[in-house]
């Protein structure tokens, strides 16, 4: 699993160093809710607040968090809104070659809440094959901004990579 978070780190312009860490260590451990309530301050109040569609991107690519999750394997294709959001999120901040980097989700829970988390496509069989229904999974998210339909906030996460606790 390592070389696809290398990867990644090659098309998606992420300088890490094998000298002096480990990719894992370019992500900060922390609980989900307190990765979605960093984020969201950043993002601020304007990103909450949408009465039709809206995207709210963010660029910057050092929000990568390691949260902890369980596994629950619902695999699905990607909604359209969320696989445009993050293909243009893709091409306005990393290479535009790769925006067809994310095209599935996995259903995950964390604190009794389900989330669909889209993951890489060079990965999406390692989850199948690795982990079972209930597992506990570090997962290697990175954020990418928020989807409002209706005042209602989306937080959007990639998953590059887990770690089977």
């Amino acid at each position: 699993m390592k070389h696809w978070n290398l990867l990644l780190g090659l098309l998606l312009g992420i300088n890490c160093s094998a000298q002096t860490t480990d990719w894992q260590d370019t992500y900060e451990s922390i609980e989900y809710d307190d990765a979605v309530a960093h984020c969201e301050a950043l993002m601020g109040e304007d990103a909450k607040v949408c009465e039709t569609t809206c995207y709210n991107y963010c660029g910057k690519n050092d929000l990568k968090f390691e949260s902890e999750f369980i596994y629950l394997g619902a695999e699905s294709d990607l909604d359209s809104t969320k696989l445009k959001f993050i293909d243009n999120w893709i091409k306005a901040y990393f290479n535009k070659s790769y925006a067809d980097l994310y095209k599935h989700d996995i259903l995950f829970s964390n604190n009794g809440n389900h989330y669909r988390i889209a993951v890489q496509e060079p990965t999406l069989e390692y989850y199948k094959e690795e982990l079972k229904k209930k597992d506990r999974v570090y997962l290697y998210i990175m954020y990418a901004g928020t989807i409002v339909k209706n005042n209602v906030v989306e937080h959007i996460f990639v998953a590059n990579d887990f770690l089977k606790k």
